[in-house]
């Protein structure tokens, strides 16, 4: 076996450990009563038989429930509450807690478990989680904003790591059920800091988030019109993620950006901290003296401490809030100066987050999640510096913003306009052929932003709308000394298009894929079945069934 055949099962089997472990029940140790006590609602006497019935888990989505688990449904809308009750009958839950007036409109599904109805339903599940909350000795750091909070988290969380014990919500588990989850499994008190990041998805979420995790510290990056689909307006955008400012603990501190003016500008009622680097308004932390260049961002943060050198391996000034907002955080907890100085130094971007990275001859910079506005021409401009080697050649790969309702089409034809100004040498655009509001809105409008950079007099512009002709692409046109952005939302899947046709292991950085991973056996054969990438890898042969099936044949 060749030493990258090596290689590469080597990390498969981290990856089937991976998953197995994801995948594992974490054990809650809740009765089903236990749980109607909690919920303060009492357990009907046709389910009387199923009060000491322990589950495997208590969950607030199907989408991370195990067989035999307890799903309590938020939902208070009929339609979504029969897709989950086909989810929890095809996944074989235990019990359903839901909301009795959306339940009595369900007609089209027959739950095969209990249901047991809640009459202030949302309300009654979040105080479920509190508590556990309540009980936590430690501090709550929250992260939240448009843009950033990823690479935010990250430096903050690396910082607070070497600070103390800390627990940082792992991959991209920002949404409201993994944080429940969280709440649940990982505020153990052995942790001095649990941070959290927190994302948006719709008018509420965050309020209902902001509720059971009561920060002692709130970071908001920035307040921009990505999500506004969702939303309706960016005031609506502002007024939920400013609800972990309004929630904070006693004696809580909003840490803020006041390059933002909706930020600088917001009354606030509890301790600010402050950071920015062109605001006129007086800041704790300011960003001056800041260099960007291949893989690297230098800048001097300036305080009443002094001044203070940071170097990172990144690239993109833009990058100088998230460090400014991270170091920060580090301040308040009373981190050494040095040690966060060196954190910030040895940390390193990798899966498909502002990575950059050499391959073969190629030089790839995955970043391959969020697809806001502002990140869009941050990563093309970052790309568009670096110098190819030989003939090679600057490739801008990019996926329209998504998410953006009815300003859709004014906001990509902005940023056509814009990217036709982009210093490289092709600009490929990756979307989806469907042409459905839905789709539209979940991929973003990868055609008309081709049809205004074009408009726009850059020629060499390519529209690509399948994943087949995306691995076309990148077989056929990708030459040696090529520098190529991959820049589009993480539902279009570009990375495993890059597995796929390079060999590079990205997927197996994204829990998604990790989801989307079977271990299955067939005709002797052991291996992975990997849906997106739609190939397979043999690990494992069974002598003694190959020989039988070859006597069949």
């Amino acid at each position: 076996m060749s030493l990258a055949n090596k290689i590469k099962r080597k990390l498969f089997q981290k990856a089937k450990e991976k998953i197995q472990s994801d995948r594992s029940p974490q054990g809650v140790q809740f009765t089903i009563g236990e749980i109607c006590d909690k919920l303060h609602v009492p357990l009907p006497d046709e389910f009387a038989d199923r009060e000491d019935q322990v589950v495997t888990d208590a969950v607030i989505s199907t989408r991370i429930a195990p067989a035999g688990s307890a799903f309590m449904d938020p939902t208070t809308r009929a339609k979504k509450l029969t897709i989950d009750i086909k989810a929890a009958n095809k996944q074989k839950l235990a019990v359903i807690f839901a909301d009795r007036k959306a339940f009595e409109q369900v007609t089209e599904v027959e739950p095969e478990m209990p249901v047991i109805l809640l009459d202030d339903c949302p309300q009654q599940i979040y105080d479920f989680f509190r508590p556990y909350r309540d009980k936590y000795p430690g501090k709550v750091v929250t992260i939240t904003g448009s843009v950033g909070k990823t690479t935010t988290r990250i430096y903050m969380g690396n910082i607070l790591k070497k600070h103390a014990r800390s627990y940082v919500n792992e991959a991209n588990k920002n949404s409201r059920h993994s944080i429940m989850d969280n709440v649940l499994k990982k505020m153990d008190s052995k942790y001095q800091y649990y941070v959290q990041e927190v994302g948006a998805t719709s008018v509420g979420t965050i309020e209902a988030d902001a509720y059971v995790l009561h920060p002692d510290i709130a970071v908001v990056t920035n307040i921009k019109e990505h999500h506004i689909s969702a939303y309706g307006s960016i005031e609506n955008v502002f007024y939920d993620k400013m609800q972990l400012v309004e929630q904070l603990n006693d004696g809580g501190v909003a840490v803020v950006n006041f390059d933002d003016e909706r930020l600088a500008s917001y009354d606030y009622k509890c301790r600010v901290v402050s950071f920015g680097i062109e605001t006129d308004k007086e800041v704790d932390y300011r960003a001056v003296n800041i260099v960007s260049h291949e893989d690297q961002l230098e800048m001097d943060v300036q305080s009443k401490d002094g001044t203070v050198h940071l170097k990172a391996n990144l690239d993109g000034e833009y990058n100088a809030y998230n460090l400014l907002a991270a170091f920060a955080v580090g301040k308040l907890a009373g981190a050494n100066e040095k040690d966060m100085v060196q954190v910030i130094r040895d940390t390193k971007m990798t899966g498909t987050r502002q990575n950059m990275t050499s391959y073969s001859s190629h030089k790839f910079f995955m970043d391959c999640y969020n697809v806001a506005f502002e990140t869009i021409l941050n990563s093309v401009d970052i790309i568009s510096k670096v110098k190819p080697e030989g003939d090679g050649r600057v490739i801008a790969i990019v996926g329209a913003e998504n998410k953006l309702g009815d300003v859709r089409e004014e906001k990509t034809r902005e940023l056509g306009v814009e990217l036709a100004k982009a210093k490289v040498d092709q600009i490929v655009c990756f979307g989806t052929s469907k042409t459905t509001n839905g789709a539209l809105n979940r991929f973003g409008d990868a055609k008309l932003l081709y049809e205004t950079i074009k408009e726009n007099g850059f020629e060499n512009v390519i529209l690509i709308d399948s994943f087949r002709e995306m691995n076309k692409f990148l077989r056929q046109s990708v030459k040696k000394n090529d520098v190529i952005l991959f820049k589009c939302i993480t539902y279009l899947h570009l990375e495993t298009a890059v597995d796929k046709v390079f060999g590079t292991t990205y997927c197996l950085k994204s829990k998604r894929v990790r989801d989307n991973i079977e271990m299955q056996e067939m005709d002797g054969f052991e291996g992975f079945i990997i849906k997106d990438m739609r190939d397979a890898l043999i690990t494992k042969a069974d002598e003694s069934r190959l020989k039988a099936r070859q006597l069949e044949l």
